[in-house]
């Protein structure tokens, strides 16, 4: 190959001389010099795959020791290698699988196969194949399917002759079809690394976001590319480059992004600190990837991500798969850096005599590495051509790119396993490279602190498990080294550390009789898995396998460590197993296992077994004590069977070897608070201080909590007081049942008081703190503190959960905003965290109240992709929504999908989906699903009837309606008062006033006693027929029935007597209802108006329906005033009033007066918050921002705060004018004024929030987290 050997000499020169700039380049021109290799390699018919091996090695190796830190050259020869191993065994794999082709060998003869049309391989052919299908795929090989490469097509011989004339034929086909496939591989992998930077670019709009401030430091193509990306899909933001000193780098690239349109600042590398609080995200190019997720990148780098880390930001980093390297870099092959000329640092003229040139003359040294090394800790993702990855997750990625047997190129350097996925039923024999490597790490072994060696550290990086079981075996006499070893390599080999390796090491200490070994192991590794319930599983089949394959039992140290395991993870029904194992291997079980067997018992539920298996204790001739009889109390607390938990109680307050002790009481006292027996609970605890037993801060904590659920805050905080003096000493759950307890009732303020003096008290707030918090602000409808919170938690390290996402959610959709709580989906898997089926309640429920059926329906959609499916509330939620649309059969549709998919239907469901059909006129539909109901034998109350009846109500169908409560008894439910309130209206609807007083009648004697409502609804008709004096004497006759009047009541008759021209006798009236604590409705207002301006003005009264309309016209500023002065006499609230008076002057296109009346409220220490919303709105429609501004500002000066819903419109406006800086001082209003703290952290989401009221994108985030959690990647 002369003319390939030149073009290598060549290249390597180049190398050597740094000629070529870039990864990208040197790892392109390395793949096509390879290719020309393999082009011109002759291959003999024997050992094809090896020669090739041998001749890529080659040249390889001059390759990678031309520029050792050029990292890229190996990486792409070890994946050149990769493709050869795989096309080889792919040839190999469709041979085993009985096709049709021929050895390649010459000396071999058709007529050896045995038999029909299968060649014969040699052991080391079936060992490759072996390999192949022992070693487990990764979920990337997976998706990205079998090469088409790979697939060999059967053919059939047509006979002897056919074979025997195209055997030579064949023998060359083979050759070139390996050599051809190579080929098409590395073609393939030209392309991949031509087109890295425009996959990786493809990304971009899925990582930065609207108006974020982006950190990158030195000069990055695949940075460069992936920034113009987002920049060209319309997302608007700034990049701040750190200039990469003293190569200053970082200018060439900020020269580039001003070119292209992006807004950009350079700042110093030392500014990286200073600046980093206010950027959203740290974006950096790699020179390469370490197999344990680490990065070697540009000088400086480390600094950036550790500034990062330090103010929560993420870190990214971008790199092509030709990037990836397969080593560590604590490897003795890897060079991580080298020194640039000190020039580019100091002038030599100015600094030459205090310079050492080696003379010895100078003291003063110059150091100018390259690159710098980022720890994968400090990396939040890796984003290459394939998508994003974890940083823990790059080893696997790596694991599916090279082969084990060429990580070292090196000769004689081999210290790394061929084969590290193998058969657990037989030890494999040990290579001769594994045999050194296995006694050499045993040497190393018996030097002290050998954990912190980096040797060991290089030998053991991917050491197999029967590698280590060899190590072990050899230091079989030290018991308690052998233990730490295996607990060591199972975190620093990566072929270990997993679960399932970890148990074929342990499998392996097994087949070598290392029994006393193995049982230590157990130990360390039960407890490990005490946490855990999935590894604690997989661990007790490993238990099994070893148990039926090889014999192998616990002992008693195991199995009292297993006991205690389970019992931690409520596995109750498995320690009982595990315990009759233990019984029948013969062992001796102690007090404690039986105490630790009845407390597992109990804690799932299992009370009789363990009451029964108690009788066997006692029978034995063990005696009762305190802790079984408290773990039979919160067996039976738990199952809120109280009766039985007082029985044990009072059998242990007899004995004295099992007196109840300070658990036991809050045991049982928290078992009585959920009952809701309060008094008998507090009782019990003023016993213990009776019987010697001081209450525990648990004990006030569980009281202080029942008393919380009940809204006695105030006597929660009482007790609260009482507990210090006590030498209680609150704890973060006693903090947070307070504050959750003050939110639910609203007290947001003093919640946050006590949150204050929780930290004071050196008591930090956990994540289920913040959520009350959050909770409370979102009910309050302000969900900016509740961001601030948010931020508040990242800042303090304190993870958010799905919890604290649905909150914010929740509140989002409160506001009207559910298409911005969409949003927070993504926000979530970028947390790390799946959304469950509140989340996507929320969210539904939410769209489906503003009206967006089509986002709903889509979310609904996605659900699948998370393995979550739809329950009863999701499709509720939907159905309920079409049905106010008028939509009947849309939602009569989702209720067959639901039923489809086994989901069972609901009273509430059914209920909904009647009432949308009645409010079509569908009668015939309801009457079909409400039988449909009887058969299912799901009604449990009359609702779905009721509402029947009031569609015929509605239609004066009496005959009906009566038919329909005669249906209502022979079902054998029984008629409420909602069913006879509804016949009463249809009677009047249709003028029978006498029908109606027979019902009313007819519920005395039926036992069901009316309420105020049928009465109410039969005086409203005797004043719509002008009997007024009738209605007078019916309220008298219900007051003296013991049925008080309501504000419905009220209304009627303010509404009868406005009508009848007695507006004297509806004041009178509207006095009566404020006495009695009423407060004023919008009705009663439209009425008073009404019969104000008809008394002063002398309106005609003759189109009832437009009266009051006419009247608000016809109102001048001094009519309203003296409105307003009449309902202060009365003693009437204004607030009410006023709100009523802007929403009708707005209506009317009156803006200025309703502002003027705001206004005026405002300077008597009044602000009305609804009313300066309506007011900003009709403003907003007309784009009178700056009187919104102004009215902002009179509020501020006021000392109120506008809400969210006033801002968000001003500002949206603003941005629409194109006013954004007005915009800009708004927004940071609005985080003053709500007194946040954190304003930087809280500006993303406040902007986000703010960008705009359209749904359009909300389709387009829900395919992005589609597409993210398809692409979610196992940590491990």
């Amino acid at each position: 190959m002369p003319d390939v050997q030149s073009t290598v000499v060549e290249f390597v020169n180049k190398l050597r001389k740094r000629k070529i700039e870039g990864s990208q380049a040197t790892a392109k021109y390395t793949v096509e010099l390879l290719r020309s290799v393999i082009s011109h390699q002759r291959v003999p018919h024997a050992n094809q795959a090896a020669a090739l091996i041998d001749a890529v090695k080659a040249v390889g190796e001059q390759l990678i020791a031309a520029n050792p830190v050029e990292l890229a050259v190996g990486n792409v020869v070890r994946r050149v290698l990769h493709i050869i191993r795989e096309e080889d065994l792919s040839l190999t794999t469709a041979a085993m699988g009985g096709l049709d082709l021929l050895d390649a060998s010459d000396d071999d003869d058709v007529d050896n196969c045995k038999g029909i049309g299968f060649p014969a391989m040699s052991a080391a052919v079936v060992a490759a194949a072996a390999r192949s299908t022992l070693r487990p795929p990764s979920l990337q090989t997976l998706l990205e399917g079998t090469p088409e490469s790979a697939t060999v097509p059967y053919t059939s011989s047509s006979g002897a002759d056919s074979e025997s004339k195209s055997k030579s034929a064949d023998k060359s086909s083979l050759t070139r079809k390996l050599k051809h496939d190579v080929i098409e591989g590395v073609n393939q992998l030209i392309q991949e690394i031509a087109g890295c930077h425009e996959q990786i670019a493809e990304q971009a709009i899925e990582h930065i976001h609207q108006n974020e401030v982006i950190l990158t430091l030195g000069s990055s193509r695949t940075v460069l590319e992936f920034l113009c990306a987002a920049k060209e899909k319309k997302r608007s933001f700034r990049v701040f480059v750190a200039e990469g000193a003293p190569r200053y780098q970082g200018h060439l690239l900020a020269k580039e992004l001003v070119a292209r349109g992006l807004q950009t600042t350079v700042i110093t590398d030392s500014a990286v600190f200073a600046m980093i609080s206010r950027v959203n995200m740290v974006i950096i190019g790699a020179h390469a990837v370490m197999a344990n997720g680490g990065v070697i990148g540009p000088v400086g780098v480390n600094m950036a991500a550790l500034a990062a880390q330090k103010h929560a930001v993420p870190f990214v980093v971008l790199a092509g798969s030709h990037k990836l390297c397969p080593l560590y870099p604590h490897n003795p092959e890897v060079l991580l850096n080298e020194l640039r000329s000190p020039s580019e640092l100091l002038d030599f003229g100015e600094f030459s005599d205090c310079l050492d040139f080696g003379a010895g003359s100078g003291s003063l040294q110059v150091v100018n590495p390259t690159f710098d090394y980022v720890p994968p800790n400090l990396v939040s993702l890796f984003i290459t051509d394939t998508g994003g990855h974890n940083p823990s997750y790059m080893y696997r990625l790596i694991a599916d790119y090279y082969s084990a047997d060429d990580l070292i190129l090196a000769l004689g350097r081999h210290v790394f396993p061929s084969n590290a996925f193998f058969s657990v039923s037989s030890r494999p024999s040990l290579s001769s490279s594994d045999e050194v490597a296995a006694h050499d790490v045993a040497s190393l072994l018996k030097t002290p602190n050998w954990e912190k060696n980096s040797s060991l550290k290089s030998l053991v990086s991917h050491m197999n498990p029967n590698v280590a079981s060899q190590v072990i075996s050899l230091q079989r006499s030290d018991n308690d080294i052998c233990v730490r070893f295996f607990m060591w390599v199972c975190k620093h080999s990566s072929y270990c550390f997993d679960p399932t390796q970890k148990n074929q090491l342990l499998k392996l200490i097994v087949s070598s009789g290392l029994y006393r070994v193995a049982h230590a192991v157990i130990v360390a590794l039960i407890k490990e898995c005490s946490r855990c319930e999935k590894e604690m599983l997989k661990l007790m089949y490993c238990f099994d396998e070893l148990r039926e394959v090889f014999g192998f039992r616990l002992n008693y140290p195991c199995y009292s460590s297993l006991l205690m395991s389970l019992a931690k993870l409520d596995l109750g029904f498995l320690a009982y197993v595990t315990y009759r194992r233990m019984e029948a291997d013969g062992f001796v079980v102690g007090m404690i296992d039986y105490r630790t067997i009845v407390n597992a018992l109990c804690k799932n539920g299992y009370t009789e077994a363990a009451e029964m298996f108690m009788s066997k204790i006692l029978k034995i001739g063990f005696v009762l004590d305190s802790h079984i009889g408290t773990s039979l109390l919160l067996g039976f607390c738990r199952g809120l069977n109280l009766r039985d938990a007082l029985k044990v109680f009072d059998v242990m307050s007899k004995e004295v070897t099992c007196a109840p002790n300070s658990v036991s009481y809050s045991i049982l006292i928290h078992g009585l608070c959920e009952v809701g027996r309060l008094e008998e609970a507090f009782g019990l605890k003023d016993q213990m201080g009776e019987k010697g037993c001081q209450p525990s801060t648990r004990t006030y904590t569980v009281l202080i909590k029942a008393l919380c659920d009940r809204g006695l805050i105030d006597k929660a905080f009482n007790l609260f007081d009482e507990m210090i003096p006590r030498g209680c000493k609150p704890n973060v759950h006693t903090y947070t049942v307070l504050i959750d307890g003050l939110c639910r009732d609203g007290k947001i303020e003093e919640a946050n008081g006590v949150c204050r003096k929780m930290v004071k008290d050196r008591i930090f707030p956990s994540v289920i703190t913040y959520n009350a918090l959050i909770n409370g602000y979102c009910k309050d409808g302000r969900v900016v503190p509740a961001f601030e919170l948010l931020t508040v938690m990242e800042k303090r390290a304190c993870k958010p959960n799905v919890r604290t996402f649905n909150e914010l959610m929740e509140g989002l959709c409160r506001v009207g905003k559910p298409y911005k709580a969409v949003h927070l989906l993504k926000r979530m898997l970028d947390n790390g965290l799946s959304p469950d089926i509140v989340s996507y309640n929320v969210l539904i429920d939410g769209l489906c109240r503003e009206g967006h059926m089509n986002t709903a329906y889509k979310l609904l959609s996605s659900m699948n992709c998370f393995d979550i499916e739809p329950d009863c509330l999701t499709f509720t939620a939907i159905i309920n929504a079409f049905c106010k649309q008028g939509k009947a059969d849309v939602a009569s549709a989702f209720l067959g999908l639901m039923l489809r998919k086994g989901i069972s239907l609901d009273e509430v469901t059914g209920t909904t989906l009647i009432d949308g059909v009645c409010k079509v006129g569908k009668t015939r539909d309801a009457l079909f699903i409400l039988e449909t109901l009887v058969k299912m034998r799901i009604l449990t109350t009359p609702h779905s009837l009721n509402v029947i009846l009031d569609m015929l109500s509605k239609g004066c169908k009496v005959k009906e309606e009566l038919a329909m409560l005669g249906k209502i008894n022979k079902l054998g439910l029984v008629p409420s008062v909602v069913t006879y309130t509804t016949l009463v209206d249809g009677l009047i609807r249709s003028g029978d006033i006498t029908g109606s007083f027979r019902i009313l009648e007819l519920m005395k004697l039926s036992g069901c006693l009316p309420n105020v409502y049928p009465y109410t609804i039969i005086i409203n008709g005797l004043c719509q027929f002008g009997r007024g004096e009738e209605a007078e004497k019916l309220l008298s006759a219900m007051q003296d029935s013991g049925v008080s009047p309501n504000h419905v009541t009220y209304t009627v008759m303010v509404k009868g007597y406005v009508n009848n021209g007695k507006l004297d006798r509806a004041l009178e009236t509207v006095r009566a209802m404020v006495e009695r604590g009423y407060e004023l409705n919008d009705r009663i207002y439209s009425s008073l108006l009404q019969g104000f301006v008809l008394s002063q003005k002398g309106i005609d009264n003759s189109e009832e329906s437009t009266v009051s309309d006419i009247a608000l016209r016809e109102t001048d500023p001094e009519c309203i005033n003296e409105l307003i002065s009449v309902v202060e006499q009365l003693g009437g609230c204004i607030s009410g009033l006023c709100i009523f008076l802007v929403t009708r002057l707005c209506k009317e296109g009156r803006t200025d007066e309703s502002n003027d009346l705001v206004q005026n409220v405002l300077e008597r220490g009044v602000f009305l918050e609804k009313a300066m919303d309506i007011i900003m709105e009709s403003y907003c429609s007309k784009k009178k921002h700056t009187k919104c501004m102004e009215l902002i500002t009179l509020v501020l000066k006021s000392g109120f705060v506008p809400s969210f819903k006033s801002f968000c419109l001003v500002i949206q406006g603003l941005k629409k004018e194109g006013d954004a800086e007005r915009a800009r001082e708004l927004v940071m209003e609005l985080l003053t004024s709500n007194g946040v703290v954190e304003k930087s952290g809280v500006l993303t989401y406040v902007e986000c929030l703010m960008e705009g009221d359209e749904t359009g994108d909300c389709s387009e985030v829900i395919d992005l987290v589609d597409q993210l959690h398809c692409r979610e990647r196992p940590t491990f």
